[in-house]
């Protein structure tokens, strides 16, 4: 990355799209005529499936935290750090899991409720399933790194999450659909498909 950034002080690199939003580019792509799937592609511009597949160094429970919430919600701290957007800055920060019967309207709006109260929480995830129907309990992220595998797996997950979308014919109607692959679960070697919005 450094030698990139000194190239970019020098001039030798151009980015001409570097100041412009994910709709700006899009606006941009249907101007230049691309083709229309590689301009509604998702995520675009954005991660690959690599910055997607996130890792673990130790064993790590999840943490109850503290907070009110609509009766039959519980909410726990997830020991992993997402990248996300707050405001209009990018940050590094922490992701909460909510498990409870929740419609995706009150879901939506509990999250945003959270990530602008806690300034430490960028990303909220609703828990739809889990075997057992256990909610979060006993839940860990787990020793994991970016090995073929894991990718492979995160690979078939987004690509049964595209098949899906477009069957329904929602792909172009969501803004971006990310896929990501979070190595948390009861035992070690335990993974949970996290589906973005």
């Amino acid at each position: 990355m450094e030698r990139i950034q000194k190239l970019i002080e020098q001039g030798k690199v151009i980015e001409p799209l570097v100041e412009l939003y994910k709709d700006e580019v899009r606006v941009l792509g249907e101007q230049l005529r691309l083709p229309h799937e590689v301009v509604w592609r998702h995520p675009f511009p954005g991660p690959g499936l690599a910055v997607r597949c996130l890792g673990g160094e130790h064993t790590a429970p999840v943490e109850p935290f503290a907070m009110a919430l609509p009766a039959g919600v519980s909410v726990a701290l997830v020991p992993v750090r997402t990248v996300g957007v707050q405001g209009d800055e990018r940050s590094y920060s922490n992701l909460l899991a909510l498990d409870g019967a929740l419609d995706a309207e009150t879901a939506g709006a509990l999250a945003r409720r959270i990530t602008n109260e806690h300034r430490s929480i960028n990303r909220v995830a609703l828990v739809v399933y889990r075997r057992g129907g256990r909610g979060v309990d006993g839940l860990a992220i787990h020793p994991a790194t970016l090995t073929p595998a894991r990718v492979a797996l995160l690979r078939e997950a987004d690509d049964l999450v595209t098949r899906i979308v477009r069957k329904h014919g929602l792909y172009d109607a969501i803004w971006q659909f990310p896929v990501a692959l979070i190595p948390l679960g009861e035992a070690s070697g335990r993974e949970t498909i996290v589906l973005g919005r």
